[in-house]
């Protein structure tokens, strides 16, 4: 339960002083920590994404858009596998690695905005209508 000091609410009013005294610290902790620096604890963020840890200790992160593994070609699956491996192989023992996935539903209406080629009638509009009832059947098979 989140108490707001400000309102005077009838749970903060029947809290015992310690209680009141450890929220106002709680409360004013948040006041001080106005950046993700403050939180995340590094000494430098470099443009690239390269985050500098300590005076030995460096962190980076990479991002992959739309790779959906599981529909994709045979080819497809190999190529996207191959380069997982060639980076894993750039590891030496000293190195750490984290590996992070994060997926997430989309709607269809905004899968068919992100994929769908728009239509304009012309001589490629066949392949357009094509692809765009491939990726939509891709949508409706997870």
């Amino acid at each position: 339960m989140i108490l707001k000091k400000k309102n005077k609410s009838s749970v903060w009013q029947q809290l015992q002083k310690p209680e009141k005294q450890r929220l106002n610290r709680f409360y004013q902790s948040f006041d001080k920590h106005n950046t993700a620096k403050d939180y995340l604890y590094y000494q430098e963020l470099f443009e690239s994404g390269l985050m500098k840890i300590t005076d030995d200790f460096y962190s980076k992160t990479y991002g992959f858009n739309d790779i959906v593994y599981s529909n994709a070609p045979k080819e497809k699956q190999d190529s996207i596998w191959g380069s997982y491996v060639d980076g894993l192989n750039l590891l030496t023992e000293e190195d750490a690695i984290q590996l992070s996935l994060i997926t997430r539903r989309v709607s269809k209406e905004q899968y068919k905005k992100e994929t769908n080629y728009p239509l304009k009638n012309d001589n490629y509009e066949v392949y357009r209508e094509e692809f765009n009832e491939l990726t939509n059947n891709a949508y409706k098979n997870g």
